[in-house]
């Protein structure tokens, strides 16, 4: 079985080397499993055609019990509205609009929860971005949590977000976010940039680009609550947990070994 989850010909330093073992691995696969269709795209010979689809789950229950904990004491001490990101800040986070946006919102606080500065590599774009970040007043770089940490974190936000960069042809613009069902499982507002492996779920996350569309966004979310109810949010996410995909994935093992 070959599993993937990026789309790595769009990855820094790909290589002919690293695409002809990947042509090689498409060919011994019996089964390929691909978290995306934009990531099976990429794959080299008949790896598009032969891939089969398992996207991310959620561990619903997790998330949701997370709503009867005690707030976090790093995250008690920054004042509402919050709005959080949750994961690694690497190359696929905007930072150059998170800096705009905090800037036009400077009563609302921008909290990151995860390791920062990933996968950079002295790349000063991304480096002056995450700079200007840090100078902001009210944007926060909390670090890592254990992801048994993490559940408290989501219901204490006001809105949760996934500020994913769209420009150019790098590997963000093919990720299939792990963290947008675990936002829904919060039953929180969701605010997102345009992901093509978001857009699906435009029914309950706000899917806005341009640094004003997302002020606008924000603001409707900490007012209003965003698109749909918690409730909705919720019961997609409970379409999509990881016993559902459990489910998928051993009937597709059964069928590559039958006879």
């Amino acid at each position: 079985v070959l599993y993937v989850f990026d789309a790595w010909p769009l990855m820094p330093g790909w290589s002919p080397e690293l695409q002809w073992q990947l042509a090689k691995l498409v060919e011994r696969a019996d089964l390929i499993i691909a978290v995306a269709d934009s990531m099976a795209r990429h794959l080299p010979g008949d790896g598009p055609e032969r891939a089969k689809i398992v996207t991310h789950g959620v561990n619903a229950k997790f998330i949701m019990e997370g709503a009867g904990t005690p707030c976090p004491k790093d995250l008690a001490a920054i004042p509402h509205p919050r709005v959080g990101n949750i994961g690694r800040v690497s190359r696929k986070v905007d930072l150059e609009l998170i800096s705009a946006v905090a800037h036009r919102m400077p009563g609302t606080q921008f909290v990151f929860i995860g390791s920062a500065g990933v996968g950079f590599d002295g790349d000063r774009n991304f480096i002056d971005a995450y700079d200007a970040c840090q100078a902001c007043r009210n944007v926060h770089f909390l670090g890592e949590k254990r992801y048994q940490e993490l559940a408290p974190y989501y219901h204490q936000m006001d809105v949760n977000i996934l500020p994913i960069r769209s420009e150019g042809n790098g590997f963000w613009t093919a990720i299939n976010p792990l963290k947008l069902h675990e936002y829904l499982a919060s039953g929180k507002p969701v605010v997102s940039t345009s992901q093509e492996n978001v857009l699906p779920y435009a029914g309950v996350v706000d899917i806005v680009d341009g640094v004003d569309r997302w002020v606008e966004a924000l603001q409707r979310a900490i007012d209003d609550g965003g698109v749909a109810s918690p409730e909705q949010r919720q019961a997609v996410a409970l379409k999509n947990t990881w016993d559902v995909r459990l489910d998928q994935l051993e009937g597709l093992l059964a069928g590559m070994m039958a006879p």
